[in-house]
């Protein structure tokens, strides 16, 4: 069945940027896991909300943190991730990840922060290989299991009045 072998094929390329998509979210949340490790911890606070229009004139905020380091050197930092409604407020008290394996950047100790991007990744690659079996299913629904290759029968050495 020619079909058949055609929608196999496709259902097989097809699970391939799934399973790129899983694995590539499961390195990049163990790397964050252990970037959480060996970074330093401190705590900011939100002086302002930096707004940001769109060209359809929509409204994103991002905060903007100032945090002292291990160095008493007074730092902003402002993460490029805008959110409407904003996360935080001014005054909030926000965690902050810096240095370590981060290097000089600075990151929100915050899951969505952190983890967005892992977790877009392995959620798109989920439904690709969920799509996947379900093209296997329908498959097997619609064309029946495959069909075994027929054996030739086995030549007995046995003759009829050796049997005993």
């Amino acid at each position: 069945m020619k079909i058949r072998s055609c929608i196999e094929t496709f259902a097989v390329l097809l699970m391939i940027p799934g399973v790129l998509l899983v694995c590539i979210a499961l390195v990049w949340w163990q790397v964050t896991d252990r970037s959480i490790r060996v970074s330093k911890h401190t705590e900011g606070t939100v002086t302002e909300l930096a707004e940001s229009r769109s060209s359809q004139g929509s409204v994103s905020y991002s905060p903007v943190i100032e945090f002292t380091d291990h160095r008493e050197q007074l730092r902003k930092y402002q993460p490029n991730l805008k959110t409407n409604p904003p996360m935080y407020s001014v005054g909030d008290k926000v965690p902050i990840l810096y240095g370590g394996k981060l290097g000089d950047s600075v990151k929100i100790n915050h899951w969505f922060y952190l983890y967005l991007w892992s977790l877009v990744l392995g959620v798109i690659g989920a439904v690709d290989l969920l799509f996947v079996a379900f093209l296997f299913f329908v498959i097997r629904l619609i064309f029946g299991r495959a069909k075994p290759k027929q054996q030739q029968p086995e030549c007995s050495a046995m003759t009829a009045g050796g049997e005993r």
